[in-house]
């Protein structure tokens, strides 16, 4: 699990997202930024990943009980909801 640096921005090191061996990764970027973000490159660094970004796939939620994780997208939820068991 990697939670992409900086909204992916080009700006990441040749070879870090391979370098984690994070099969999936999140990236956290506002819908139609005026900064492009994420980046083409970026995207294409992390081909062959699962990529989960909050501009495309909303609000993600990840859950882990030491042994196994669950990863849930939710695309329509407003920003200031709390997550489901929270608040």
């Amino acid at each position: 699990m990697l939670k992409v640096p900086h909204h992916g921005a080009s700006t990441n090191a040749d070879g870090f997202f391979h370098a984690t061996g994070a099969w999936v990764t999140v990236i956290s970027a506002g819908e139609g930024n005026r900064f492009g973000h994420p980046t083409d490159e970026t995207l294409v660094d992390l081909e062959g990943r699962a990529v989960l970004r909050t501009d495309v796939h909303g609000r993600v939620t990840i859950v882990s009980d030491g042994e196994s994780i669950t990863v849930r997208a939710e695309r329509w939820v407003p920003s200031f909801a709390p997550a489901e068991g929270e608040g």
